[in-house]
């Protein structure tokens, strides 16, 4: 696909390494987005003559690597990457400091979100992590009976279909500013793709419901109970 992900990224690398330009990559993008072929920019690159093939293959490898450190560090997820972004861009958090928090939350590979990673190490507090949730439509709610904390995925302003896993009372939004850290995750919608079923034999019991089907966990570690669909640090 014309300047997807791979390609800005292959571009990147081209010119840290002073193989091409800035410009001429821009050139080839352009190129590319108004062919009708499927050639990447690396390849309209070399036609162009701004890369020779063994520069091509040497971007190749240094891509391949990159791509493969992301695919094995929890903490690149995109909903950490955009909720990052999102401290960014309020001016809540440097860039620096999000990549301090990254680097920490794939380090310590618990599950937890990267806005409870920011503010245990002190740059947002628990008002700014929850303001920064809810405008990705995730919301941290309780119950009122067990007092169980979750973050709740849901596109409404008042998520109220949510319910507490244990009690299957509704749970509600949460009105103390406390540092209390979510249990797991609820969605009200399908948005969320589940996670795939474990091996058969695999250990573990949901901690929210008891239930004894766990899915196999996710890149950051969270599992998925397949009774009542909360997921979770196991």
């Amino acid at each position: 696909m014309p300047g997807d992900d791979q390609d800005l990224l292959f571009g990147r690398i081209a010119i840290e390494l002073k193989f091409c330009t800035a410009s001429q990559v821009e050139a080839c993008l352009a190129l590319q987005a108004k062919s009708e072929d499927t050639m990447s920019l690396g390849r309209h690159l070399v036609r162009e003559g701004c890369l020779n093939e063994d520069q091509h293959s040497r971007v190749l490898e240094r891509q391949r690597i990159v791509l493969h450190r992301k695919r094995r560090t929890p903490g690149l997820t995109k909903e950490n990457l955009l909720f990052g972004r999102r401290a960014v861009r309020e001016g809540l958090a440097t860039v620096a400091q999000v990549k301090a928090a990254l680097h920490e939350q794939a380090k310590r590979r618990d599950g937890r979100g990267l806005g409870d990673v920011l503010r245990e190490q002190g740059v947002l507090s628990a008002a700014e992590v929850e303001w920064i949730l809810q405008r990705q439509c995730k919301w941290i709610m309780s119950c009122p009976g067990c007092f169980s904390t979750f973050t709740v995925h849901s596109s409404s302003r008042n998520p109220t279909k949510a319910q507490c896993p244990r009690c299957k009372v509704p749970l509600r939004p949460r009105t103390e500013k406390t540092e209390a850290v979510a249990e797991g995750e609820v969605d009200t919608s399908t948005r969320m793709k589940p996670l795939p079923r474990a091996s058969k034999g695999a250990a573990g019991k949901c901690k929210i419901c008891g239930h004894a089907s766990l899915s196999a966990p996710a890149k950051d570690g969270r599992v998925e109970c397949l009774s009542c669909r909360v997921r979770f640090v196991p």
